[in-house]
């Protein structure tokens, strides 16, 4: 008897070609044995039709789904109604597959459910791709809150501005709010307005982006710094869409203001210093130096800073210079008796 033989046999009426050939499809009895698989159940579970037949539906099963889950799947189909949902199962060689699952029950004349059938589609490849999607979404998500960012795209054919929920929360605003292009930039302080607002502006005219260090006002009231970067994407000749980051850097700037002040006030330290002393960087190029280095080395009005001590000293001996290397090279070097002796 031909397999469409033996599911016609068991009471299954139009079910067609088409779906038995692309579907993994079995037969069970009631109390879950094996009665019948077709090709491709066999080919996806990696079991032959002879390691099935008779054996419970179970030898499939992996240690996925909790016994709960198959409790409520058996109370289902055992009071008669379709089973639909998606289950993960295992392969004969240990690997797991996913399947969308519709299990139907199969009653004889009398009404009395006699065997199920279940149909099958392999997913695996869809659900590989969604755990994958959300193993990146999350990393995203984790990025975005380390380093307080959040995107943002703009739409000029239909003037929509989206935020992610990051952005939302870094202008303290309830995600539900409709934000617009005018409301957004309402947000920045007046002097930093035109400036964004600009920016967007030639954006749309010329198809610049932009990388911006700007204040803004939450709507709470709170004052912070926003690193706004923005993009162009062209699609078929004409701009479809602004985008890009909009991320918190208040710290960094309060660091970097508290680093200049730390810088200006050893500036005027050595400045006033009764002492020929100067600060170089790791290329000997001048950061600070005091009024008495200047007049002891006869330097005058010239402004050394950024310029590399030996352009202002090109005398200096190679033996002097191989003492800097090894004091850059984290080397304490003390040396009182070596004279400089100036070209003049």
């Amino acid at each position: 008897m031909s397999e469409l033989g033996i599911l016609k046999d068991i009471g299954v009426q139009g079910l067609s070609e088409a779906l038995y050939e692309h579907s993994m499809v079995s037969v069970t009895s009631k109390s879950g044995e094996i009665l019948y698989v077709n090709a491709s159940f066999c080919e996806v579970s990696n079991y032959t039709e002879a390691e099935l037949i008779g054996k419970p539906h179970r030898i499939v099963r992996s240690d996925f789904h909790s016994p709960i889950f198959f409790k409520t799947l058996w109370e289902t189909i055992l009071r008669g109604e379709v089973w639909k949902g998606e289950i993960k199962n295992r392969c004969r060689n240990g690997q797991n597959y996913w399947v969308q699952c519709t299990i139907i029950p199969l009653r004889d004349k009398k009404g009395e459910i006699q065997q199920f059938l279940s149909l099958q589609t392999d997913i695996t490849a869809h659900k590989q791709k969604a755990e994958l999607y959300a193993v990146e979404k999350k990393f995203f998500q984790d990025v975005a809150e380390i380093t307080k960012s959040g995107g943002w795209a703009y739409f000029p054919k239909t003037e929509e501005l989206t935020w992610t929920p990051e952005t939302y929360l870094l202008h303290e605003c309830n995600s539900e709010e409709k934000i617009d292009l005018k409301s957004a930039f309402e947000f920045y302080l007046p002097e930093a307005r035109p400036v964004i607002q600009w920016a967007v502006e030639r954006a749309l005219r010329e198809g610049e982006g932009w990388d911006l260090e700007l204040p803004i006002k939450t709507r709470r009231g709170n004052f912070l710094w926003a690193h706004v970067i923005g993009k162009v994407e062209w699609r078929n000749g004409e701009i479809f869409r602004l985008y890009g980051l909009f991320q918190d850097i208040s710290e960094q700037k309060e660091a970097m203001d508290a680093l200049k002040s730390s810088q200006e006030r050893m500036r005027l330290y050595l400045k006033h210093t009764p002492a020929a002393i100067a600060m170089f960087d790791r290329e000997m190029r001048y950061l600070a130096w005091s009024d008495r280095w200047v007049k002891d080395y006869r330097i005058g009005n010239r402004d050394i800073e950024g310029v590399s001590h030996y352009d202002v000293f090109p005398e200096l001996p190679e033996r002097w210079k191989e003492d800097h290397r090894r004091v850059l090279s984290g080397e304490v070097y003390i040396n009182e008796d070596d004279h400089f002796v100036r070209e003049d």
